[in-house]
């Protein structure tokens, strides 16, 4: 997506804010310990998977995702669902465990909602003006 979108300033801003939106997220959720990652040590330990997970979902903000694109409730929406499904589906694989899981899941829908909508309406703001106007 990035060699497609030529590296301009707004698909730059746009992964390096999902990178560090997304990255304090996992730092929360790491933290309060509502998942843990499997192979990861230490209390404050991140999966480095899920940061680049964090960076692609910026980059597509700007190409596959680009209908979220200034729809932060459209963006709230998808967040709040796809959070605790990405969890399930991670701890069904084996490559995370959800220690409370209704108040575990519940958080997820919460943080990933707002991480989303945050990022499509920053996405939405890193837009070059002539293609905003369209």
């Amino acid at each position: 997506q990035l060699r497609m979108g030529g590296w301009c300033a707004s698909q730059v801003k746009t992964v390096t804010m999902a990178f560090l939106i997304g990255g304090a997220w996992e730092g929360v959720v790491v933290h309060q310990g509502w998942l843990l990652y499997a192979g990861t040590a230490g209390y404050h330990a991140l999966a480095w998977w899920m940061l680049i997970f964090w960076v692609a979902t910026g980059a597509l903000m700007n190409g596959a995702l680009s209908g979220l694109r200034g729809h932060p409730f459209r963006s709230l929406l998808l967040g709040s669902c796809c959070g605790p499904l990405f969890a399930m589906a991670g701890e069904h694989i084996g490559v995370l465990s959800i220690t409370d899981a209704a108040h575990s899941l519940q958080s997820l829908a919460i943080g990933w909602g707002g991480v989303f909508s945050g990022l499509a309406t920053l996405a939405k703001r890193y837009m070059p003006e002539t293609i905003r106007r369209r």
